[in-house]
């Protein structure tokens, strides 16, 4: 197992901000979200797919993760969470030209 959720003294249930998320792009620090919920898999060089968990580094993964894993995948995940997506912080330079996100989850 890598160094993610192990090197952050972080409790489940920390709100992180999307500029937060996506600070976290590299394989040594490497933040992602999936289904609201933030994972720190930073160096996780056991990941059974190789490096490819990498590449949403930053971002959301849940439709790529759906596609390529079980849904019992998500318990392997359980030890690297370290908290979850705030949605009540929009950035503006994420969203500038789209729908705002609750008009989004209508569409």
């Amino acid at each position: 197992m890598g160094k993610g959720g192990e090197k952050l003294e972080v409790k489940k249930g920390r709100k992180i901000s999307l500029e937060e998320l996506s600070a976290h792009r590299t394989p040594n620090d490497a933040w992602l979200a999936y289904q609201g919920k933030v994972y720190d898999v930073s160096g996780w060089e056991d990941h059974p797919g190789g490096s490819v968990i990498f590449t949403h580094a930053g971002d959301d993964c849940t439709d790529i993760f759906a596609a390529f894993h079980p849904i019992s995948a998500i318990k392997d995940m359980e030890r690297f969470e370290i908290g979850e997506v705030d949605e009540t912080i929009i950035p503006t330079a994420l969203f500038a030209n789209k729908l705002k996100p609750e008009k989004q989850k209508e569409f």
